[in-house]
């Protein structure tokens, strides 16, 4: 096989996966491409800063940088704006989109409008420092809430608005997020699920974390956990389930500690109505029915005093400039990873991987087995192309590229600078890291460290 060069658009799980698989087989070159300056995507901006167990598979990424000479990190590269899809087509032989699911979901009822209703990927983008989001400062002048969701976002909200100090202090979160942290003022939280238990999407290990908080009590309706026939069933034979129902009943059985602090999980309940003068003061919900349950709604549901509203319904992928989308299904369409064009054919160089393959579903892990599959595909692309019969087309090396317009990327060299000013700070202060959030105090940790090694 003659010398390739592949481009990973995306530099989270989906993107350090497809390099991973594609690295024992492929000895080219690798570029993973982001429009962020840091690595890891996902894993250091979407999991919550108590949960640094899960972080640690940035670990297993770095160890690929750190092994083989022929992967390399770019980022601070915007797609699109610094370089665009023909860019790549000109000077890679194939190309794999990992951009993730970046784009909001709404929950599209009267008064979403209101302030102090918030959508969730602003409270996680916020609390983990996401350079790009430039939230600079969320208010957190509220003391009861909702958060409506049914995944482990939603849990990782609720979390984060009734963690103990001490907690939220042996974090990663930047320093100006933890003096907010500090002060806030939130004693209830309601966590609203469409759905029952049974179709929940959490997994047994963040709702774990949730039994686990110190100081609040979880109140749930017993009534709620229970299961007609069908979700028996379904719960028997889905080990993920069993294990979710077990922790609930732990929880609801619990008694009461008489804590300041209280979360009221309430399944089978929607959000109807948003309401108040200018601001949330309550909810109006939804009791919902599922189709072929026994159970049926019990009059109309109450209203809710709350003062903020988060929406953790999901995220959605949006379009990659130039690249073909499926808006309905809202993915790139593709077969096993194939981008195919609009009239159903599949482009020669171009795959995709992760939330932008399959939509927004699954855990860090379940990229792993998602972009196997696209590089396998990929391989077997090359193997039935005639590609290989004679010179590869003339192309540049993309750094060159961004040389010549000016774009100030970064490297995986520079990654390491500004990783070992986070934990450099984080040890100071008796913490795993304190992350840099504004990307020109980012840029200025580079120029500072270009400057002293000449």
């Amino acid at each position: 096989m003659q010398f390739k060069r592949v481009a990973i658009i995306g530099a989270g799980p989906g993107g350090f996966y497809a390099a991973l698989e594609l690295l024992k087989y492929f000895s080219g070159r690798i570029d993973i491409i982001d429009r962020l300056p840091t690595p890891f995507g996902l894993v250091r901006y979407g999991i919550a800063p108590d949960n640094q167990r899960m972080k640690t598979v940035s670990r297993v990424f770095s160890g690929l940088v750190d092994e083989f000479s022929n992967l390399r990190f770019i980022g601070n590269v915007d797609f699109g704006v610094d370089i665009t899809r023909g860019d790549l087509l000109r000077n890679y032989d194939s190309i794999i989109y990992a951009t993730g699911a970046t784009d909001r979901q709404y929950l599209r009822v009267p008064g979403e409008d209101l302030a102090g209703s918030f959508s969730a990927m602003d409270f996680v983008d916020w609390y983990n420092g996401h350079p790009l989001r430039r939230i600079s400062d969320f208010p957190l002048g509220f003391s009861k809430a909702a958060v409506v969701g049914g995944g482990n976002v939603a849990l990782d909200v609720v979390r984060m608005l009734v963690n103990e100090t001490s907690v939220v202090r042996s974090t990663d979160v930047p320093d100006r997020v933890l003096k907010v942290l500090e002060e806030n003022p939130v004693k209830e939280v309601y966590l609203l699920v469409r759905k029952g238990p049974a179709q929940a999407k959490f997994t047994p290990v963040e709702l774990r974390g949730l039994g686990n908080l110190e100081n609040v009590d979880i109140i749930i309706d017993p009534r709620d956990l229970e299961l007609n026939e069908e979700e028996a069933g379904y719960v028997e034979e889905n080990q993920q389930c069993h294990l979710n129902m077990d922790i609930l009943r732990s929880i609801a059985e619990r008694p009461s500690g008489g804590h300041k602090k209280r979360i009221h999980i309430k399944f089978w309940h929607s959000v109807a109505v948003i309401g108040g003068r200018d601001s949330v003061e309550w909810l109006e919900l939804r009791s919902n029915a599922a189709r072929g349950q026994s159970r049926e709604p019990e009059g109309d549901a109450p209203r809710i005093s709350v003062d903020a509203i988060f929406s953790a319904i999901g995220n959605a992928v949006g379009m990659i400039p130039g690249v073909p989308f499926d808006e309905r299904k809202s993915v790139i369409p593709n077969i096993r990873g194939h981008i195919l064009d609009e009239n159903g054919e599949v482009l020669p160089k171009e795959f995709v991987a992760g939330w932008a393959k399959r939509g927004p579903s699954g855990t860090v892990g379940t990229n792993r087995q998602d972009s196997a599959e696209t590089v396998t595909t990929m391989l077997r692309s090359w193997e039935h192309s005639n590609g290989d019969r004679g010179a590869r087309p003339a192309g540049m090396d993309i750094t060159e590229v961004l040389r010549e317009r000016g774009i100030r990327f970064t490297s995986w060299d520079d990654w390491m600078s500004i990783d070992g000013k986070e934990l450099s700070a984080g040890r100071e202060q008796n913490r795993p890291r304190v992350k840099l959030s504004e990307l020109d105090d980012m840029l200025d940790c580079l120029n500072r460290h270009h400057l002293q090694n000449g």
